[in-house]
């Protein structure tokens, strides 16, 4: 949780680096947010596997809602980030955008031989 605590501390950071980097308006430049926990087989008491946010130029509100996550739940190490991954490509992309995905994560995913991986063969949505 150290990882997903340094992400909270430094999102602003993260936020004005790749933004001057860009030289975008500060219309142009947006920011979603994709949470992910894990499949219910590996963890029954996971409300969701993923929850979207749409996109948004105002960072000071995805900065509180950022802030606000907790990480919680979990039956084994890996998580569900095959299928955030996938998430992020699914919100309202503007078609002439540069996109940019930030995985933040303290765990492994699914399927590359973690030890005690309850869901060894991968992502069970894409078999």
């Amino acid at each position: 949780m150290q990882y997903i605590q340094a992400a909270k501390d430094g999102f602003q950071d993260i936020c004005k680096t790749i933004s001057d980097a860009g030289h975008w308006s500060k219309e142009d430049f947006r920011v979603g947010l994709i949470t992910f926990r894990d499949y219910p087989e590996a963890d029954p008491e996971s409300s969701f596997i993923t929850e979207s946010y749409e996109f948004t130029s105002d960072i000071t509100a995805m900065e509180d809602i950022f802030r606000k996550l907790e990480a919680k739940g979990g039956g084994e190490g890996p998580e569900a980030q095959t299928v955030a991954l996938d998430e992020a490509l699914s919100p309202d992309w503007r078609e002439d955008a540069i996109k940019i995905a930030v995985l933040i994560t303290d765990s492994p995913p699914h399927g590359i031989g973690e030890y005690g991986d309850l869901i060894a063969g991968g992502d069970p949505d894409r078999e």
